[in-house]
């Protein structure tokens, strides 16, 4: 009698308990800057996964860029080293006119601006024909070409094609956040090496 009670226990604990869950990827998006196309997970299972949106960049060789909301996965924005464009495909405000080298190879990066109150805040780093690295802050909380609905972002004002002082840098760049993401490195290649 105990076993079967026993067993009974089990069995309906088993059932109750256990429930299967499959993963979310809503928030698993993978865009492409090379060309005009992105991933899309959790769509509709008759919805192709393979969007083609986005802008082909002005160059079709060297470094693109791409960054994403790391809570949602959506496009905050891209770059082909020449425009930043925003969310919306289009270029932002103030975002043309970037002097990135062309042809270089990783010589776009992106991290955050530290520091409380800079959460919307990004900046753009990017290396010149001349080996000098740049930067551009881009404001992803301002409205920017999006007239309604949730921000666009844009370029701050006076904010791009600053220099950082670090000169004769080679292809090859990269941020790296720390730990609690309160500190920031770039780290860069000597171009002589």
């Amino acid at each position: 009698m105990y076993a079967k009670r026993l067993t009974f226990l089990l069995v309906t604990v088993l059932f109750n308990t256990f429930t299967l869950t499959a993963q979310n990827y809503t928030q698993h998006n993978w865009y492409f800057t090379g060309n005009d196309q992105a991933l899309i997970f959790g769509k509709s299972p008759e919805a192709p996964p393979i969007l083609h949106q986005g802008k082909v960049p002005l160059n079709n060789i060297g470094e693109k860029l791409t960054a994403t909301d790391p809570t949602t996965g959506d496009l905050l924005f891209y770059s082909d080293g020449v425009n930043i464009y925003d969310g919306t495909n289009q270029v932002m405000v103030n975002g043309g006119g970037i002097t990135s080298d062309p042809t270089g190879i990783q010589v776009l990066s992106t991290s955050p601006v530290p520091g409380v109150g800079n959460e919307p805040l990004q900046y753009m780093f990017y290396r010149n024909a001349a080996g000098n690295i740049l930067y551009a802050i881009v404001n992803t909380a301002a409205q920017g070409n999006r007239v309604d609905g949730p921000p666009a972002g844009e370029v701050s004002l006076g904010s791009k094609n600053i220099p950082t002082g670090i000169t004769n840098r080679g292809d090859g760049m990269i941020a790296i956040g720390s730990r609690d993401l309160t500190e920031f490195w770039l780290l860069t290649q000597d171009a002589n090496t």
